[in-house]
């Protein structure tokens, strides 16, 4: 264990002769350094002797590295505690791969005897789920999740603990800000890919499988469920999908209502939205500015001309809206044209001739409705 960077360690476990050198006794030892390690909050539980969930992970983790290693591998077993995380390391090499141990369900040990022992007193898992069990406890601390890396000459495999939240407040009061109550509303796992999309620039189903504890299948519903809610855009396809958070505005257009153009009604005609009454705030960051300032650089030869081609309109669109979806309110600020003009006269035409798509196809009226150019298509 360092304290910091600068130190190689301030308390180590090694051969001194004080302690019987041998594999279970070293195991009681960690294990003890382990459970009290201040990073880890000890309730008041005497029903389960003051352990935590992530308590049994470390403890998981540790078994794991002790009955999966090759114990005739060069480096032997090492438990390395860092300001923020704990990596466990041991020699050899996978026995499965990494989307099998994820998945879990199966279970190959190349120490059985090892393994049997530790089944006895308690401890380790042969269901093949200890990688999954640990991941979950850390989902459960709200920490970055595990990784699980293997390197080769010499053999061997390295998990990693992180100690970083997945949550940071920053970023939190950011996204509140930016959503309002629709932010507080949502669960944790929803919560927590906002985030990650935040920090990350964009999130993809395979990103979550990785930080999350759901199956892809229960992922890809969440993630149609945020996008139906507005708080995410999806691109792409298939298994080339990703998403990212709305582009918003800066203070400028905070509220559609304060637009001077009073007309900001959908142009396709259909049945009133149910989410007519839906409002989501716009967001002031210096990101959304940046890329606002690009917009406007691409609608200022529309912008500033009294009349325009209607070919030189549509293509400008289709530029302003090519790999983000932009509101009508938005456009018409861009423009500076009223959203019924730009609305009838330009986008229902590019939206029936397959040009730009809509964000809410099912709800053409929607009170947020977007539209972004549809890939492959050219100005």
């Amino acid at each position: 264990m360092a304290d910091d960077d600068a130190t190689r360690w301030s308390d180590r476990l090694t051969i001194d002769g004080a302690w019987e050198a041998n594999l279970f006794q070293f195991y009681l030892r960690v294990s003890q350094k382990l459970s009290h390690d201040a990073a880890l909050k000890v309730p008041f539980q005497p029903d389960r002797r003051g352990q935590t969930d992530a308590h049994e992970a470390l403890k998981e983790a540790l078994v794991n590295a002790l009955i999966h290693a090759n114990h005739y591998g060069q480096g032997g077993i090492l438990v390395d505690r860092f300001k923020d995380r704990f990596e466990f390391s041991n020699p050899g090499t996978l026995l499965l791969s990494q989307e099998q141990l994820l998945a879990g369900g199966v279970s190959e040990c190349r120490n059985k005897s090892l393994q049997k022992m530790f089944q006895l007193l308690g401890v380790g898992d042969k269901a093949g789920s200890g990688l999954d069990k640990i991941r979950r406890s850390w989902h459960a601390q709200v920490w970055q999740p595990p990784s699980l890396k293997e390197t080769l000459r010499p053999d061997r495999v390295i998990l990693t603990l992180p100690l970083i939240s997945v949550m940071p407040e920053d970023v939190m009061a950011k996204l509140n800000e930016r959503f309002g109550a629709a932010f507080k509303a949502l669960t944790p796992d929803e919560a927590q890919t906002l985030v990650i999309t935040a920090l990350e620039q964009q999130v993809t189903n395979g990103r979550l499988q990785e930080m999350l504890t759901l199956h892809r299948v229960d992922i890809t519903q969440m993630l149609n469920g945020l996008v139906e809610k507005g708080m995410l855009v999806p691109h792409g396809r298939r298994r080339g999908a990703y998403y990212t958070l709305p582009l918003l505005a800066p203070t400028n257009l905070k509220a559609e209502a304060s637009s001077p153009h009073k007309d900001t009604s959908s142009p396709h005609k259909g049945t009133s939205s149910p989410h007519s009454e839906e409002h989501l705030p716009y967001s002031e960051s210096a990101n959304d500015d940046l890329i606002w300032e690009d917009l406007t650089r691409i609608a200022a030869p529309v912008a500033e001309a009294r009349r325009t081609p209607p070919e030189t309109m549509q293509a400008t669109l289709l530029q302003l809206c090519r790999d983000r979806f932009l509101t009508l309110a938005q456009l018409s600020d861009l423009l500076r044209r009223s959203p019924k003009n730009i609305g009838e006269r330009h986008i229902a035409p590019l939206v029936k001739a397959g040009k730009l798509q809509l964000r809410y196809p099912n709800v053409p009226n929607h009170s947020r409705q977007g539209y972004r150019t549809v890939e492959g298509v050219t100005e």
